[in-house]
């Protein structure tokens, strides 16, 4: 027994023999060579095949981060994170809306592309900026033209041929230079240029560029919160690459003073109504104090009066300014209802409004240009129409969820405000009777001139 215990106690001896793997798999060398210049190979052909593309992302975009209008009034503080996050989804709509890319097109020699044909499977490349030939249209409308690829071949010094595919049929016709031709709704004319050879052309118009633009463009945040947008833009061709991206940052430059001078121009008008309403109670205010003082033959009060009076001033000042904020959420609410174009969120106190709603508001704005632009091509009950309508009503109920959000917000912060004023009012109360006159006629008097006052700069800012 104590042997059988002895040789069921020993392990068998396992080494793993690193020499014998080698000399395994030298023995099979030409297998290992072969994968190798197999997948050499292959590689080499995928690079041959497949088209070169191009990156051109030297842009860098920093936005300033949109303060509040009136937050400066009272102290409430700034934009939080949601909010920056939110500015700079906005931006990036903005930069791929349709409508900025259609202008930035037009900063483009858009309206002819020319192609060569390669030598191996029929690939065309794209010629962008060279322009191979002398062509004008003679006849062109941008609703009805030949959106199809025509084949250029000279024949001499006075004549050349032209083929293109209409329908299934495949048509081939000779000219002379200088001659206008037509094809289809629209007629060329091409001039003799030396040294032409076999093209392919296309004319074009903006909307033709607008999904090669969009579908190469990316922006990305450098950093969370940085107000720093990348913009890199992919296509087979680096000189449309990098003259594209030019002309969206440019458009964008554009846009965005335009947009400030909408929105300043709009603020400009909103302070001016409320300004022509308190310059009158601020002047009404200051005679009742005169008045009161005169008839009364009061001269100074005491600290504690003006201690008390100062936490009431600062509570009610802040309780106008978020009325104020109210006022022009409903104005607001009645823009996005009404339908109007360019909408602004001009007024908007740090942590009260949603941050949602600014981009909602990008959204609706590009939607209903886009629903303008195709309301130029299609019919009322098109699905192309139907489609970008029930986007916008889509838009437009998010915006409404958003406006409710903030109004409850504001009115919190109104119903917090008012019951920090329940004991500053007690405090009041138990002043002099002629005292607390008097010192309540100065509260409505600075309250209104201080709104006055700020209002009045902001309206200088602009």
């Amino acid at each position: 027994m104590e042997e059988l215990d002895k040789i069921s106690q020993k392990l068998p001896n396992q080494e793993f023999d690193y020499y014998k793997i080698v000399k395994i798999l030298f023995s099979r060398w030409y297998w290992i060579a072969g994968s190798v210049l197999i997948c050499y190979f292959a590689s080499l052909a995928y690079l041959w095949y497949v088209p070169r593309t191009y990156e051109s992302s030297t842009a860098m975009m920093k936005f300033e981060e949109k303060k509040s209008a009136i937050s400066d009034l009272v102290g409430i503080p700034g934009a939080t994170d949601r909010s920056s996050m939110s500015r700079a989804q906005s931006e990036q709509i903005v930069l791929r809306s349709n409508p900025l890319l259609l202008e930035a097109v037009k900063r483009l020699d858009y309206r002819f592309s020319f192609y060569v044909v390669g030598q191996v499977f029929g690939r065309t490349n794209d010629l962008y900026p060279e322009k191979k030939l002398d062509i004008q249209t003679v006849k062109f409308d941008s609703l009805n033209y030949f959106h199809d690829e025509v084949t250029f071949k000279p024949i001499n010094r006075t004549s050349f041929s032209i083929s293109y595919k209409e329908g299934r049929r495949d048509i081939k016709n000779i000219y002379n230079y200088g001659i206008p031709f037509t094809i289809g709704p629209t007629s060329f004319s091409i001039k003799y240029k030396e040294g032409t050879a076999s093209y392919l052309f296309k004319l074009n118009t903006p909307a033709d560029f607008v999904g090669r633009i969009s579908g190469g463009l990316k922006t990305t945040e450098t950093a969370k919160n940085s107000n720093l947008l990348a913009l890199t833009l992919t296509d087979a061709n680096p000189q449309f690459a990098a003259d594209a991206l030019n002309a969206v940052m440019d458009e964008y430059l554009i846009y965005d003073a335009n947009r400030l001078k909408q929105s300043a121009t709009q603020m400009i008008k909103f302070i001016d109504s409320r300004l022509d309403t308190l310059s009158s109670s601020v002047r009404a205010s200051g005679n009742k104090i005169q008045q009161y003082k005169q008839e009364k033959k009061i001269i100074d009060v005491g600290s504690a009066t003006e201690l008390a009076m100062g936490k009431s001033k600062d509570v009610e000042s802040q309780i106008s300014v978020l009325k104020i904020e109210l006022i022009n959420l409903n104005q607001l609410k009645k823009d996005i209802d009404d339908g109007r174009y360019n909408i602004n969120t001009n007024f908007t106190v740090g942590g009260e409004i949603d941050p949602q709603l600014s981009g909602f508001i990008a959204k609706l704005n590009d939607e209903l240009d886009s629903k303008n632009l195709l309301s130029k091509k299609y019919t009322p009950g098109s699905p192309q129409i139907t489609n970008v309508t029930q986007q916008i009503f889509q838009i437009k109920t998010n915006a409404a969820n958003s406006i409710e959000r903030s109004r409850q917000l504001i009115e919190s912060k109104i119903n917090y405000l008012q019951n920090q004023h329940i004991p500053v009012n007690a405090q009041i109360a138990s002043l002099p009777t002629e005292e607390r006159d008097l010192e309540g006629l100065k509260r409505d008097f600075e309250i209104k001139d201080k709104v006055l006052s700020l209002l009045s700069e902001k309206k200088l800012d602009q």
